[in-house]
């Protein structure tokens, strides 16, 4: 998770984006459900625990309409 969450600001950083969206591609592909971090530009770590796709496509689009 380390790593993930690393290369996640670091993408961020370089693309100057207000969030990025991190997960682990084989959990998620073919899967219903999947888990994810939402790492922001002021620097706040969010996981979404396992939760259906929709689910998580939901907490995304509410934290970017946030920042």
């Amino acid at each position: 998770v380390d790593t993930l969450l690393s290369s996640a600001k670091d993408k961020r950083d370089h693309k100057n984006a207000d969030m990025i969206v991190a997960n682990f591609a084989k959990e998620s592909l073919g899967s219903d459900k999947t888990r994810v971090w939402l790492v922001t530009k002021s620097g706040k770590e969010e996981e979404v625990a396992i939760s259906s796709k929709e689910y998580i496509a939901n907490r995304i689009v509410k934290t970017a309409m946030r920042l």
